[in-house]
């Protein structure tokens, strides 16, 4: 899910307490650090950039004004929405060429994928997904991937807030690039790598909460651990 949803109850309840002047800026302060936590990314990455598992629970303060200028302004539930809908295009346009499996969702299968996706609903969540790749005219999922969408998660040196990194990635027809051959050949200038590539582990990378092996595949990285956006989301801890 996403940080505005997950945090929607806290921010309904001090609402009504906070001193605001002029117009509300809801804003997300990570560990009463200073730096800014951007929503728009599925809130798992934004731990897995910032955090392990012994910093649980993650502390969140919840600001009302000062908005930081590296931040998107979210206004409102719907802002997340259109946000994702926005990220899975982008995702789908890279894999298959083409956006019509979301575009061609009726509005109504659209809005049951966004609840299942807030409310953590996976069995809802897959059904959807089953239906709108594998069935009738849409996408076929058979059809060779034409580049991976993957991003890289980092922190700005100085303000601390989270940097996306995301370049044109074709796909590797061979199946034999790994995840130290991808970062090694598209990332190097911003992601520091062992200097061997027989390295096993780096335990400042993490995908979907794990530490997978450098050697990993990323056919099986895309298909096995993308999140709902169908987005490879690599968190790099500084």
């Amino acid at each position: 899910s996403y940080l505005p949803v997950v945090a929607a109850p806290a921010v309904a309840h001090f609402r009504e307490n906070a001193i605001i002047f002029g117009e509300a800026q809801v804003w997300y302060e990570y560990q009463g650090q200073g730096v800014a936590l951007k929503w728009q990314y599925p809130i798992g990455c934004v731990f897995d950039t910032y955090c392990t598992t012994e910093d649980l629970p993650l502390e969140i303060t919840v600001h009302f004004q000062g908005m930081p200028k590296q931040i998107v302004p979210c206004k409102d539930a719907d802002a997340v929405e259109t946000s994702f809908f926005s990220s899975l295009k982008q995702a789908l346009y890279l894999k298959f060429g083409t956006t019509e499996a979301v575009r061609d969702l009726p509005v109504s299968k659209q809005s049951e994928l966004w609840e299942a996706i807030a409310s953590g609903n996976l069995e809802k969540y897959w059904g959807i997904c089953n239906a709108m790749y594998f069935t009738g005219t849409e996408v076929d999922a058979s059809k060779p991937k034409a580049a991976y969408p993957i991003r890289i998660l980092v922190k700005d040196a100085n303000s601390g807030t989270i940097i996306c990194l995301q370049r044109p990635i074709p796909v590797d027809t061979t199946g034999n690039m790994t995840l130290y051959d991808l970062l090694h050949k598209y990332f190097i200038d911003s992601v520091k790598l062992p200097e061997s590539k027989d390295s096993k582990i780096d335990q400042r990378i993490v995908i979907a909460g794990i530490n997978p092996p450098l050697d990993s595949s990323v056919d099986g990285l895309c298909s096995s651990l993308s999140h709902a956006d169908n987005f490879l989301y690599i968190c790099i801890r500084n």
